[in-house]
């Protein structure tokens, strides 16, 4: 299967019920996810989701401290593989290095800086 199969599948997998296996509740919106596409991208929901926690064991999960705009540039970034680095502004930067501190948010919030002061 090419890469681009593979990602064309993996962004259709992104919000739907059917294939999820937890759902995210944040402000109005709800998201459905895989737990493992998660944990394998990111240190914060590898712990959240197959640590020992509460909300390892859980279907539904509230994360009301976590900014919708933040948490839906991250799973942008991590279903479609994508640049999002256009659509980020300072705002939603500290947003992302204050909720999910990940090397590549970091250098993703890097280079809006570099962006915004050349």
């Amino acid at each position: 299967m090419s890469t681009n199969v593979a990602m064309e599948n993996l962004k259709k997998m992104f919000g739907d019920p059917r294939f999820s296996d937890v759902c995210f509740i944040i402000e109005d919106a709800v998201f459905y996810v895989h737990k493992s596409i998660l944990a394998s991208s990111c240190a914060y929901f590898e712990a959240m989701l197959y640590g020992e926690t509460a909300e390892s064991k859980m279907k539904t999960i509230n994360l009301s401290s976590t900014p919708k705009r933040a948490f839906e540039l991250t799973m942008q970034f991590i279903y479609t593989g994508g640049s999002i680095e256009k659509e980020i502004n300072a705002k939603d930067a500290v947003e992302l290095l204050s909720t999910f501190t990940n090397n590549w948010w970091i250098l993703l919030c890097r280079t809006f800086i570099y962006r915004i002061l050349n």
